[in-house]
């Protein structure tokens, strides 16, 4: 009798181990397939800052990826107006398949004191697999700009595979 409850034991930890291994690659295949809202991946291989200060060095500019929303998080400190910034990135479409930017939304707190314009992508641009896209924010302190001021945004991105 005792063997027979060794055997049992045995096979029900054996089951079980391989009903967790099962559900690990399971949630693995699927997270891997999955990224985002659908079967592809976007990201972001590049963000760089400049401006167009020559004789003064004032203004500064920062920015960097959300990777949690997957756009764009820029500050501008101690611009003046005319004072003008830029952000060039580039996005890439590392999935397997083609994507559509359905929407561009830029999220700004101070329109009275800045301008914010995107060049380079727009909605409506389809990336096939591997393919990039260039974009570019200007960003032009306005006359309502306080020149001790740092002004906060953001600009996201929604894909949806094509």
């Amino acid at each position: 009798m005792k063997r027979r409850i060794k055997r049992t034991k045995g096979r029900a930890q054996g089951k079980l181990c391989v009903l967790i291994l099962v559900a690990v690659i399971a949630l693995v295949s699927v997270q891997t397939s999955y990224s985002g809202d659908g079967p592809y991946d976007v990201s972001f291989i590049s963000c760089s800052t400049s401006d167009n200060e020559v004789g003064k060095n004032v203004g500064t500019v920062n920015a960097c990826i959300d990777t949690g929303t997957g756009g764009i998080v820029c500050s501008l400190m101690d611009a003046y107006p005319d004072y003008e910034a830029y952000v060039d990135f580039t996005i890439k479409n590392t999935g397997g398949g083609k994507i559509h930017v359905s929407d561009i939304t830029i999220n700004n707190g101070n329109p009275s004191a800045l301008s914010i314009a995107l060049s380079g992508i727009t909605v409506g641009v389809d990336l096939i697999a591997g393919e990039t896209v260039n974009g570019r924010i200007t960003i032009t302190a306005l006359p309502g700009a306080s020149e001790s001021s740092t002004y906060s945004f953001s600009v996201g991105f929604t894909y949806f595979s094509s």
